[in-house]
């Protein structure tokens, strides 16, 4: 069964400005979560035709919008015929988090708070230690907040340089080479992102 897209954040949502009128002709931005690199959102839950960037609702102020699955987006509605990035926005919501994908593999976009390379076991800093709070970086067990107290782990999907977003796997498949055993559980080890 293919992977289908969120809606957003429910069928058909109408938009108003901070006056209270409709938001005809307003537009939506879709951006990565905390850029203003642009990412598609769909017109329908098929996810294969993407919505032009930003999105004109229409004289109802609606607009339809399907999200990718697992991606976390940064939305700003600003007035039409507005500047990209818009400058005067109505309003702005980073870090919308869609659903995840049905699959067997959950993949986030996290930002590196160091370098990560691909298949190094990772955390979500709550800034303990001297780290960024809300970056990964690697596991270790030399220290129990980036592993056994971390709020989230999981493995870099590929190298992400510092400061950079990249996948990060909370759930699902990792190929890693050598003698591993296929369903064995293991641990984070004491070399960070081992």
């Amino acid at each position: 069964m293919a992977d289908l897209g969120t809606p957003f954040p429910f069928v058909v949502p109408q938009f108003f400005t901070n006056s209270g009128l409709i938001a005809s002709s307003h537009q939506i931005f879709s951006y990565t979560a905390g850029t203003t690199s642009k990412i598609s959102t769909f017109t329908s839950a098929a996810l294969t035709t993407p919505n032009s960037n930003p999105l004109v609702l229409d004289s109802s102020g609606r607009g339809v919008m399907f999200l990718s699955p697992g991606v976390s987006y940064k939305f700003i509605l600003a007035p039409p015929l507005e500047t990209d990035p818009p400058t005067s926005p109505l309003w702005t919501i980073d870090n919308v988090v869609s659903i995840p994908a049905s699959t067997v593999n959950t993949d986030v976009q996290g930002r590196a708070g160091e370098n990560l390379v691909a298949n190094n076991a990772v955390y979500l800093s709550d800034g303990s230690g001297g780290t960024t709070a809300g970056r990964w970086y690697k596991a270790s067990t030399t220290n129990a907040y980036s592993s056994v107290s971390a709020s989230m782990v999981g493995m870099a999907v590929a190298d992400i340089v510092t400061g950079a977003f990249g996948a990060i796997r909370r759930a699902g498949r990792v190929e890693i080479s050598g003698a591993l055993t296929d369903g064995a559980t293991y641990y984070i080890g004491s070399t960070a992102g081992s």
